[in-house]
């Protein structure tokens, strides 16, 4: 399927649909994949010129691969992302804007290959752990499918800790629906926060009113398995595990004739609660003045009410809609996160040092991303669930070995997405481009930036897309709980350009379950001319839509957004 450029006309991704995966080096059977997944990530990571970071993992990452500096995921929210990216197809092909549907479900893609079932239909070893698609959407996991061996340690939930006795967890996300399930792995003592925020608040409690949000833990990084450890810990002790299985099986003197491996690992952190082993906070600092806070905490001027929501994941705020927020919890919050995403990294090298013990690093290919952004405090609110660019930015970084000499520390400014990884990752490592293998995914590879990472891939995408959906016209600013799809009132299609956002928001037809675009609600349109990459982008901050200097520009978008929804109908079956 092509890819959409800055208009109709200019779509010049149609050589690439008919590309069949020419990746250089020698042959499939010797490349493997190690594919990283982190629940809210932005690119607050030091790769990404964010100087408070502590990530020098991922830092070391993209001095040995390629650093994507805008990628975007297409849907900001966990399951409707990740439904996307594990399918290869966009959030109107998948019909997944929540926690319920996903794409499995009969009439939309029980017959597709997903991301990982492609590679084990190409004669892959498949093996995951933690959160790779949103737990229960698809099913298990969408073992056996997906997985040529049964799913890993299994992502449960952050509120999977020890409740008032030594020898239960209470977990949720259990296969019971809407129920609870304990778990009797966890023997040696009862978890605490050494500090936490708000205070006072049950840092066990499973009441969202009541968590700790920010939680420096009582645990170290290099517990033993034996001993307590955050759940993140056990799933980067499960995909270790994986990885030495994989290598063995693939490479090993008893190799089974698998053609490589593909090892998924989805880590937790940083997602609320922002629980880490206190060792973290050693590399932040104390004073909380120190601490960055957003350079705009209120909504942007002139934006529609449709586009904001009331924070969500976070409480003890006071935020009103550009109301004041308290600024203390606002810096301890940041840097919790912080040090969240720097335990993540930490795990993250494990898995990249285990690669080297394992002598696999040459012909493993890497990719790490977050499944979408996250606002912290910036516009007035937190969490992701908006159009925003920080809700839609990703940390993107891939290293391919075999293309060391032309990727190799090197930064892109392409527009990528991940909706394009199913179709890169294939033809780097030399298999079939998946659409010639009659497998319709909606992405463009990526693979052509490698040899060329600094110039201009214009006619290779022009423009990433992403959207989100509202529950209540006469609540606009209210995202949870999230509608089913015959439930959804409102959809807002966002075009990222090289030089600006430009959002619509729609009226939604409950009835036929597609937008209507005559019924238009709102409409952005922030200016990223000069931007350099930072998150709190200062063109943000204002809503130029009714500029008359820039109607050309508004008028050249949306036609990009129509044709974009008539492209990928959501009636698709």
């Amino acid at each position: 399927r092509m890819a959409l450029g800055l208009t109709a006309a200019s779509c010049a991704a149609t050589a690439d649909a008919n590309r069949t995966g020419t990746a250089e080096a020698a042959t499939a059977a010797s490349k493997n994949i190690l594919f990283l997944v982190v629940d809210d990530m932005r690119p607050s990571i030091g790769a990404f010129n964010f100087t408070l970071a502590h990530t020098p993992n991922m830092d070391q990452l993209a001095h040995s691969g390629l650093t994507f500096k805008r990628a975007y995921v297409q849907y900001a929210f966990c399951a409707p992302s990740r439904n996307s990216f594990m399918s290869g197809r966009r959030p109107d092909t998948t019909r997944v804007w929540n926690f319920v549907d996903h794409f499995r479900e009969d009439g939309i893609g029980a017959g597709w290959r997903s991301l990982p079932e492609y590679f084990k239909s190409h004669g892959y070893l498949t093996a995951g752990s933690g959160k790779l698609f949103h737990p229960m959407v698809p099913p298990n996991n969408d073992y056996p499918r997906a997985w040529s061996t049964e799913f890993g340690r299994a992502y449960y939930s952050p509120e999977c800790m020890p409740h008032n006795t030594k020898d239960w967890n209470v977990c949720l996300h259990s296969t019971a629906p809407g129920g609870h399930q304990q778990v009797a792995d966890n023997p040696s003592g009862v978890f605490h926060c050494l500090t936490q925020d708000p205070p006072g608040d049950d840092p066990t409690s499973l009441d969202n009113s009541k968590r700790s949000t920010a939680c420096a833990a009582n645990t170290t990084v290099n517990e033993s398995r034996f001993d307590y450890q955050l759940e993140d810990q056990r799933i980067r002790d499960s995909c270790v595990d994986q990885l030495e299985r994989a290598a063995a099986a693939v490479e090993g003197p008893n190799s089974t004739g698998y053609r490589g491996f593909f090892v998924g690992c989805g880590f937790h952190k940083p997602h609320v609660p922002w629980q880490y082993p206190h060792e973290f906070d050693q590399y932040f600092p104390v004073d909380l003045s120190d601490i960055p806070l957003a350079d705009d905490m209120f909504a942007p001027q002139g934006m529609p009410e449709v586009a904001w929501h009331y924070p969500a994941d976070v409480h003890g705020m006071g935020i009103a809609y550009n109301g004041t927020c308290n600024l203390t919890r606002s810096a301890i919050f940041r840097r919790a996160y912080y040090a969240a995403i720097a335990y993540t990294d930490d795990n993250i090298g494990r898995l990249l040092a285990k690669l080297e013990d394992l002598q696999v690093t040459s012909s493993t290919l890497v990719v790490a991303f977050g499944d979408h952004g996250w606002q912290l405090g910036e516009h007035d609110t937190w969490a992701k669930m908006t159009n925003f660019e920080v809700a839609l930015r990703t940390p993107l970084i891939i290293r391919a070995p075999w293309k060391h000499g032309t990727s190799a520390g090197r930064v892109t400014r392409v527009l990528a997405e991940a909706v394009d990884l199913y179709r890169t990752i294939a033809e780097l490592v030399g298999l079939p481009d998946p659409i010639m293998d009659g497998e319709d995914v909606n992405g463009t590879s990526l693979a052509p930036v490698f040899d060329a990472p600094e110039a201009d891939h214009a006619a290779l995408k022009s423009a990433a897309f992403s959207q989100f959906s509202k529950p209540s016209r006469a609540n606009p600013t209210v995202v949870w709980p999230q509608p089913l799809r015959n439930e959804t009132e409102i959809m807002g299609y966002t075009v990222r350009a090289d030089e600006w956002r430009y959002t619509c928001w729609f009226g939604f037809d409950k009835v036929h379950i597609v937008p209507d675009v005559d019924d238009i609600i709102g409409r952005e349109l922030y200016d990223h001319r000069g931007d350099n990459g930072e998150l709190d982008w200062k063109g943000e901050h204002l809503n130029v839509v009714d500029d008359p200097t820039n109607k050309d520009t508004v008028d050249d978008l949306h036609r990009k957004v129509l044709d974009y929804i008539r492209l990928y109908p959501v009636t698709r079956q």
